[in-house]
């Protein structure tokens, strides 16, 4: 539709040229001419305007203005815009506001012509359809991508996150190696590195891999808390688990995050109640599978006694960890500064111009 609109436009700005210029059309015709024309124009220009007052907001990185972001995405989605903007709103929508909207314009994008717009809109769609629970959909998007050649970061925590929500760990750790070896590694993959760690029973290098993370940077997600939160209690230390869950309830939460806050409140005051201190730390220890994947964990109601111990006792010694690693320096490389699990809305010099074409203000 947008591209029928700017088409109109551009038409309509010819035709009043030609009425103007090799017609003997009446004065009146050609005012009224130009008139619609103009408006045609106004209307098209008006998407770029609220994509760039959207995307102004979202760069800002203050939560309280993702609402407003939101609403101008969806009115800019309605007045027309190119597909790589319309690509950046629709999942900003899905992730921060209706996900069936996000959908309704990333369908499309996902048989887009140009094969950049077209697996870029596959693998943000599949997180509509991770949400949903078909996880099978999901995967068969990002599958499409990967077999196009175009991979991401993205695309791999994706993959990695439907993988291991699956159950198939074989595939989940060919993804992670595959992530790591063509440098596409970012905090998220790096947190599933550690995830991996435990699904060995390799808690230390887990807590290394975790430590070297928030050397790097502090991220603004709650799944590499949560996990060195796991990883602490495997070393009874549940005193700097109930930080690591408090540090986790003050991340960004949206759509399409593993871990919601309520849960993630849960687990901490129950780690925080002495009389169920010992009953929390024996559910999240025994259903790993459900803290990785962000379910809710099913509480073992057997009676336990009451604890005020912050470092319990009969639990292995808990080692020093290192800071560095054998991906920390591929890591040190890769992140420049960026944390999230989220679309770039940075704009490039292209998407500059065309800005400034479709500014009226």
């Amino acid at each position: 539709m947008k591209r029928y609109k700017q088409a109109i436009a551009v038409t309509a700005v010819g035709i009043a040229f030609i009425v103007a210029l090799f017609t003997d059309a009446p004065a009146w015709v050609k005012i009224f001419v130009f008139a619609v024309a103009l408006i045609l124009v106004t209307v098209n220009s008006r998407g770029s305007r609220l994509y760039a007052k959207a995307n102004k907001l979202v760069n800002e990185r203050d939560m309280e203005k993702i609402p407003k972001a939101i609403e101008l995405y969806e009115e800019a989605l309605k007045a027309g815009i190119p597909d790589n903007f319309e690509l950046v709103a629709a999942t900003l929508i899905l992730q921060h506001g209706n996900p069936e909207t996000g959908k309704k314009y990333l369908e499309p994008l996902s048989s887009n012509p140009k094969r950049d717009i077209r697996c870029q809109a596959k693998i943000s769609l599949s997180m509509y359809y991770w949400i949903r629970k078909d996880i099978g959909k999901a995967i068969s998007l990002c599958e499409e991508s990967r077999a196009e050649g175009y991979v991401n970061r993205n695309l791999y925590t994706n993959l990695a996150t439907y993988y291991i929500d699956k159950g198939d760990t074989k595939a989940f750790e060919k993804i992670l190696k595959e992530a790591v070896s063509s440098g596409n590694v970012s905090l998220p993959i790096y947190d599933l590195e550690a995830v991996a760690s435990m699904l060995k029973n390799d808690y230390r290098r887990a807590g290394e891999i975790l430590t070297s993370l928030f050397a790097q940077a502090a991220p603004t997600f709650a799944d590499p808390y949560i996990h060195m939160a796991v990883v602490k209690l495997h070393y009874g230390n549940v005193g700097d688990a109930i930080d690591l869950l408090r540090s986790a309830e003050k991340t960004v939460f949206s759509n399409t995050v593993l871990y919601q806050q309520d849960d993630i409140t849960e687990l901490r005051t129950g780690l925080e109640n002495p009389d169920t201190r010992l009953l929390y730390v024996d559910s999240i220890m025994r259903n790993l599978d459900d803290i990785i994947n962000g379910r809710k964990i099913r509480i073992d109601r057997m009676a336990r006694p009451r604890c005020e111990e912050n470092k319990l006792p009969g639990y292995p010694a808990e080692p020093s960890f290192s800071k560095e690693n054998n991906l920390t320096e591929i890591l040190r490389e890769n992140i420049k500064g960026k944390d999230e699990r989220e679309i770039n809305t940075d704009l490039n010099e292209d998407d500059e111009k065309w800005l400034a074409r479709h500014r009226n203000d």
